[in-house]
């Protein structure tokens, strides 16, 4: 809104644009990434030990299955790597992402400004940013694809064709939350943290 002089107040119109979300920069957030051949996934697994002790989620995404694993499972080194797809770990510790992209695996992390730097090559994102760069967080969740059957028990989702869905620490629920944390600049989205899992019931809410 203008002002009476009609001149617009821009610090009261982003305190709008802004108001139920928090201001973040370089100093709030590690944000990482990079890629490594996939015969190296072991060794990119160590290097990166220490920082996924601290994620207790984990989804796996191989060439027939999706499957959600928590605690130490979730942060042992996947296996059949040659069929993996994807894999992310997360949790209020940070977000982990790899994916394969042929021969090759390219991650990236988003976590907290004290997340355990892993002693391998990586690009870090604030390197190429302007020293004022910001951007806006904001929490929101939604649902995991697939519902359970409650007479076979079984998880099934017509958006994932033939994929085997594999959520048993959630057995009690008939759909699951994933909760995240989006970061936007001048409107458009940059990157998102997956913060958490929860049971749900049944929700007409879209995947």
């Amino acid at each position: 809104m203008p002002d009476l002089d009609g001149t617009f107040n821009f610090d009261a119109l982003i305190g709008e644009l802004t108001s139920g979300r928090s201001r973040v920069g370089r100093d709030d957030l590690s944000i990482w990434g990079g890629e490594f051949e996939s015969a190296s996934l072991e060794i990119f697994w160590q290097a990166f030990s220490d920082l996924i002790s601290e994620l207790p989620w984990g989804i796996l995404e191989y060439v027939d299955k999706v499957q959600l694993k928590t605690g130490a499972d979730a942060a042992a080194l996947p296996g059949h790597h040659d069929r993996l797809n994807r894999v992310r770990l997360f949790g209020e510790g940070g977000d982990l992402s790899v994916r394969r992209d042929g021969w090759t695996f390219r991650w990236f992390f988003v976590g907290p400004s004290n997340a355990a730097r892993p002693s391998i090559d990586l690009l870090d994102f604030w390197d190429h940013q302007d020293p004022d760069f910001f951007m806006v967080a904001a929490d929101d969740q939604m649902m995991l694809w697939g519902e359970k059957n409650q007479e076979t028990g079984q998880w099934t989702s017509d958006k994932v064709g033939g994929y085997s869905l594999d959520y048993p620490v959630f057995d009690g629920s008939a759909r699951v939350l994933i909760k995240y944390r989006a970061y936007s600049s001048g409107g458009q989205l940059q990157f998102v943290w997956l913060t958490g899992l929860e049971g749900g019931a049944t929700s007409d809410r879209q995947d």
